[in-house]
């Protein structure tokens, strides 16, 4: 038997949004000539052997309204459905 799960890590960051040069475009007033990209970081990621499936785990405290906008950025690039 295998157990539960296999391939456990902690604070695993997904790349949502590479590091854009805004060279040539309207600069922010603070004078920088990129925007920093996003990532999305959840708490845990395993292997579920019994459906063998990833999981991306994430428990918030508080529901923010940038978590939202990330987790929706993460579902639709990593072609995932909540559960």
């Amino acid at each position: 038997d295998k157990g539960l799960i296999q391939k456990l890590t902690f604070q695993h960051s997904f790349p949502l949004m590479e590091t854009q040069s805004i060279k040539g475009h309207i600069t922010p007033s603070v004078g920088k000539k990129s925007a920093r990209g996003v990532k999305y970081i959840c708490d845990f990621v395993y292997f579920r052997n019994h459906d063998q499936r990833w999981v991306a785990n994430d428990s918030k405290g508080r529901t923010t309204d940038v978590y939202k906008i990330k987790l929706k950025m993460f579902c639709k690039k990593k072609n995932v459905l909540r559960e």
